[in-house]
C-alpha cells in the first residue's frame, strides 16, 4: 500500500474532482482525507503503477497519519454555532444566579 497526496484535486472554484489518473477503485476504503481550506487530498492506495504527474506526491506513513489525525481532530472542534450555544448556556446560568441573589436581597429588605 502506498500513501499519496494529490495537490489541486479540485479546481479553484470547486467542481469535478481530478484524481490525476489514479484508479479510485484501488483506494483503501475510509483512508481518504480532504483537509479543509486546501485543495489537497490524501489517500492510501493499493495501486502499484502510480501515474507520473506533478500533482501526485508519495507521502510517508507519518505524513499521512499527521494529515489524517489533524483533519479528524479539526472535525471534532465545536463550530461557531456550538460555541455560541455553550456561551449562551453559561450566560443563562450567570443570569439565574444574579436573579436569585437579587431576590434574596429583596426578601431581606435590602439589608443583605
Amino acid at each position: 500500500m502506498i500513501g499519496i497526496r494529490i495537490v489541486n484535486v479540485v479546481g479553484e472554484r470547486g467542481g469535478v474532482y481530478d484524481y490525476k489518473g489514479l484508479d479510485i477503485d484501488s483506494f483503501v476504503p475510509g483512508s481518504q482525507v480532504y483537509p479543509s481550506g486546501t485543495r489537497d487530498f490524501y489517500v492510501i492506495t493499493e495501486q502499484e503503477d502510480i501515474p507520473k504527474h506533478e500533482d501526485i506526491l508519495l507521502v510517508t506513513e507519518a505524513e499521512y497519519k499527521e494529515a489524517y489525525n489533524s483533519e479528524r481532530e479539526r472535525q471534532h472542534e465545536p463550530g461557531p454555532i456550538e460555541q455560541l450555544k455553550a456561551e449562551n448556556e453559561e450566560l443563562r446560568k450567570q443570569l439565574d444566579a444574579m436573579q436569585l441573589a437579587l431576590m434574596g436581597m429583596m426578601d431581606a429588605g435590602g439589608d443583605a
